[in-house]
């Protein structure tokens, strides 16, 4: 309740014109007033909202690395070692990418204050546009997922054509073994999808409940693209004692003199080619709309015989 004026003193700039000058510094009159308790204090600098930030970290050895000291947890796999990642951060999700590619999506547990350090250990920078969708919002540490709202997460597809989600393996095709997809899901459906289309619908394998819980999960922003083939499948097959082949439940003539080769079969919308080693045998209208099931084909035991017979002939000349 102090009167303005007594809570006013001369400025540096006035105190140093007084001494270029020699003229005396203005002094304000005191102004009776009766005591004042002082009760200001300096207040609590906090950091201004820095948004996002972006820094670049080589991958140590082990494959991970905290933010900071008792911080959140970054994890790569110790595969990216030696390699420079691209941390996005905020206050809500942290993006990892490489050379452009999103590798994860984490949900973020750092604060202004910790988004200041780590710009400060980092040399951090400025972030542009996120490079995908936020993860879900969180209250008291856990994930939530408002209603009606899908949810995505990257997954490997395993050469037997299974993905993980949570503590469940779930089985999507063989015909995307080694291949990344995105899974989409909601409260009912799981959408695999795959450069941009969506080649797999199925119901939800796992309980709508544990869906905020799933690792990399993000919410889903963008419209659910078109569904439809992507392009042609290649898989393989070993060719019988009669010269044939079967895919996807249609069986084709090669000849015998191809028995015991493994060729490759080109699966189109309309054809099958039929190829080895980079010559083409033969082309089959496609009659069946069965799905591919089995990519892969493994040469048979007489076909592995020769090989194993010739490796014994090379010990035995050596003994």
């Amino acid at each position: 309740m102090a009167a303005p004026a007594s809570r006013f003193r001369p400025s540096r700039a006035d105190a140093a014109s007084s001494l270029l000058t020699g003229e005396p510094a203005a002094v304000l009159p005191q102004q009776p007033t009766t005591p004042v308790i002082e009760t200001m204090t300096r207040p609590i600098q906090r950091p201004v909202s820095l948004g996002a930030i972006e820094f670049d970290r080589e991958v140590p050895p082990c494959g991970h690395f905290a933010l900071f000291h008792g911080g959140q947890d970054i994890w790569v796999g110790p595969a990216f070692a030696g390699r420079t990642i691209t941390v996005w951060a905020d206050d809500r999700s942290i993006h990892v990418t490489i050379e452009g590619y999103l590798l994860k999506t984490f949900a973020s547990r750092t604060s202004l204050e910790d988004l200041a350090r780590i710009r400060d250990k980092f040399s951090g920078r400025p972030a542009g546009p996120p490079p995908a969708a936020p993860a879900l919002p969180r209250h008291r540490g856990r994930p939530q997922l408002p209603p009606g709202t899908a949810v995505e997460v990257e997954r490997a597809v395993t050469r037997d054509g299974v993905v993980g989600l949570g503590d469940r393996d779930v089985m999507l095709s063989r015909t995307l073994a080694g291949s990344r997809v995105v899974l989409r899901m909601d409260e009912h459906l799981l959408h695999v999808i795959r450069g941009g289309r969506v080649v797999k619908t199925m119901p939800l394998p796992i309980p709508p409940g544990r869906l905020p819980l799933l690792k990399g999960v993000r919410a889903a922003t963008d419209a659910l693209p078109p569904s439809g083939p992507i392009g042609p499948v290649t898989v393989q097959r070993l060719v019988n004692g009669n010269g044939r082949v079967m895919v996807a439940g249609q069986y084709m003539r090669i000849g015998a003199v191809h028995s015991g080769k493994v060729v490759n079969v080109i699966v189109e919308a309309t054809h099958f080619r039929i190829v080895y080693n980079g010559e083409e045998l033969a082309v089959h209208p496609r009659t069946s709309d069965k799905p591919v099931t089995r990519v892969k084909a493994w040469p048979s035991r007489q076909s592995r015989t020769p090989r194993q017979t010739s490796h014994e002939d090379a010990a035995s000349s050596k003994s």
